[in-house]
């Protein structure tokens, strides 16, 4: 993959802030981790034509009637990001 180009490190602030544009951005494992998940989607929207994105997302009927993963998820919130609103679901 002669043109492939791999960074690592804190990749928000980059995606704020970078002019470059990209044919693919490759996101494995890390929305879960954010603090503001909508605005990484659409920061990479930005930079990519395209977007392979994988990720958990959260059942309700599932996580509350598991005794194991319901206190794993103590709160949630409510949270706008570019007029999308949305819930974020607080994983411990």
């Amino acid at each position: 993959m002669p043109r492939a180009w791999f960074l690592l490190g804190d990749f928000t602030p980059y995606l704020r802030d970078t002019d470059q544009r990209f044919d693919i951005c490759f996101a494995s494992g890390v929305l879960y981790h954010m603090r503001n998940p909508v605005e990484t989607i659409a920061l990479t929207a930005k930079i990519a034509t395209k977007l392979f994105l994988w990720t958990h997302v959260y059942d309700e009927d599932v996580i509350t009637r598991s005794e194991l993963l319901a206190p794993r998820f103590p709160s949630h919130e409510p949270a706008t990001h570019q007029g999308f609103t949305h819930t974020l679901h607080r994983f411990e």
